[in-house]
């Protein structure tokens, strides 16, 4: 049976990797937004006692799903580590002022005493902790080693700070002086790039929880309708913007990411052209769309996807380049394809094979082989229908256009009915798309650091 554990105090909520508690937040302060950002809702797990089971209440996943979701929304081990080198300068350019945490009432539990540590053991930390390498392994050590990770997660003196992350120095000041001198030494990082970078020292099948229990079950039960409410915020303010030319790609995008990538799918929202607005529905436009929002200066993330045909290629080229957009927004073409090199086309001329990357690959063409092939077991021709600034022009013609969809949605409905592992389909061409998504999605700046 489940003893409660009583804490005169208040109870806490625990943020833990691999078992290691990395944040306690008290009471009312559960619902901290910042760390809720690396789940979905279907991670919520809620079951109060039973006669053989304990109550539960908890986001859980694992270190794969944790990665996927800090990398969609900028979190990358590069941009981590970075800002360890970034927080390291800072710190010596102050002349060794302590950084302030960002947390309330939690600063006093940092700061050390000078006479504690001498410069020259200030200096081998800092050393340390710019060296890569160095940090990775000390990690790694520190959970490696549950001694070590209780001792530097609750020290000898008793305290109990609302927000207590565990920062690099921690483990850095045991493994080089076998003692605490840099206890309270602090180098003050985003915590979701301290996750970042913890989860890197992490093996794949480490559990990533941030457990709610004791705060919902014997501080305030009503903490749980708030958290959930907290995360439905949350996870609207952490959304990738898809754009697109028109709602079939929204449609087909959409249901791929949720079907094949769905560690990160909810981290996605696409434009709504259904709406009563009637919004405009071509390159030209989602390139006019493009310029509106560089100049409104908005701090949401935006993905503009351009077909990858002639119309789209120039409409896109109509755009600055991604590096001289905001930090936020990207444009990209969809993807060139193998398949693209060497294609039957219809043209002036009649039929001979040509490259039509670039000339004539709109998102039909990435529904796959199957829903390409006529009732022949012929690839359907690209038509090369219209001429734009001394470039032709080429796509399906509407009765194959209109079959290529509606057999790419049977396809959709057959997995979901029996599943990847009875289903076979060329899904490789979407699957191409959605990677070109995510990837350009990772390198867009977080919308945290846009705050700062």
């Amino acid at each position: 049976f489940y003893v409660r554990r009583w804490i005169f105090v208040g109870e806490y909520a625990e943020f833990k990797v691999n078992g290691v508690d990395l944040y306690a937040l008290k009471n009312d302060n559960a619902a901290y937004p910042r760390l809720l950002e690396i789940f979905k809702r279907d991670d919520w797990v809620s079951a109060p006692d039973g006669e053989k089971t304990e109550a539960r209440h908890a986001f859980q996943t694992n270190r794969k799903a944790a990665i996927s979701c800090l990398e969609v929304q900028g979190y990358s081990l590069e941009r981590a580590l970075n800002q360890i080198s970034l927080s390291v300068e800072k710190y010596e350019l102050s002349g060794h002022k302590q950084a302030k945490l960002p947390f309330i009432d939690a600063n006093e539990d940092y700061f050390w005493e000078e006479d504690e540590n001498p410069p020259e053991e200030v200096g081998r930390i800092v050393a340390a902790i710019s060296d890569c390498s160095t940090l990775l392994a000390a990690y790694e050590q520190f959970f490696s080693d549950r001694g070590i990770a209780d001792l530097m997660r609750w020290p000898s003196v008793p305290r109990n700070p609302d927000l207590q992350p565990v920062k690099p120095v921690n483990v850095l000041a045991k493994k080089l002086f076998a003692n605490l001198t840099g206890w309270h030494f602090l180098l003050a990082i985003d915590p979701l790039y301290e996750l970042r970078i913890i989860l890197e020292c992490q093996k794949d099948n480490c559990e990533v929880e941030y457990d709610c229990t004791d705060v919902i079950e014997y501080w305030d039960p009503n903490i749980e309708e708030r958290l959930l409410r907290e995360f439905d915020d949350v996870s609207a303010r952490c959304k990738t913007v898809v754009l697109t030319e028109g709602p079939t790609d929204d449609e087909f995008l959409s249901a791929a990411l949720e079907l094949f990538e769905p560690d990160v799918a909810h981290l996605f929202q696409f434009f709504d052209y259904h709406n009563d607005y009637k919004p405009e529905q071509s390159a030209n436009a989602l390139c006019k769309l493009g310029k509106a929002l560089m100049a409104a200066k908005l701090s949401d993330r935006f993905i503009l996807i351009f077909d990858n045909d002639t119309v789209g290629r120039q409409a896109r080229n109509g755009l600055p380049k991604n590096e001289d957009m905001p930090g936020n927004m990207a444009a990209i073409t969809l993807p060139d394809t193998q398949l693209g090199e060497n294609y039957l086309t219809i043209g002036p001329d009649g039929k001979s094979e040509s490259n039509v990357n670039g000339r004539a690959c709109a998102v039909e063409f990435y529904l796959g082989r199957d829903a390409l092939l006529d009732s022949e077991n012929n690839l359907r021709p690209i038509i090369w229908n219209e001429y734009h600034a001394g470039e032709y022009q080429g796509g399906f013609s509407k009765d194959d256009k209109r079959t290529i969809e509606e057999s790419f949605r049977h396809a959709i409905s057959q997995l979901r009915q029996d599943g990847p592992e009875t289903f076979e389909y060329d899904w490789d061409p979407i699957k191409s798309v959605l990677k070109s998504i995510i990837d350009q999605a990772s390198s867009l700046e977080p919308v945290a650091s846009q705050h700062h």
